[in-house]
């Protein structure tokens, strides 16, 4: 199982996904995707740009995604 990271939301879209940027990365860096369903307690619609969350990285057929995103 991957380890759980910190970071803070870089974007969040209108239709329910996201990126997040991991701690220690670079402002220019794009970030990890997240979709809402990622979100823990269906708490997508209370997250705000530059919050901090709790994350784990996951790969997939379509490069890494952040999953179990918490509020932190």
């Amino acid at each position: 199982m991957n380890e759980k990271q910190i970071g803070k939301i870089k974007f969040l879209g209108t239709r329910g996904f996201g990126f997040i940027l991991p701690d220690g990365a670079q402002e220019s860096d794009k970030g990890l995707f997240f979709h809402k369903t990622n979100v823990v307690d269906d708490k997508f619609e209370q997250l705000t740009e530059g919050q901090q969350v709790e994350f784990v990285t996951e790969q997939t057929d379509k490069g890494p995604q952040a999953v179990a995103v918490t509020v932190l």
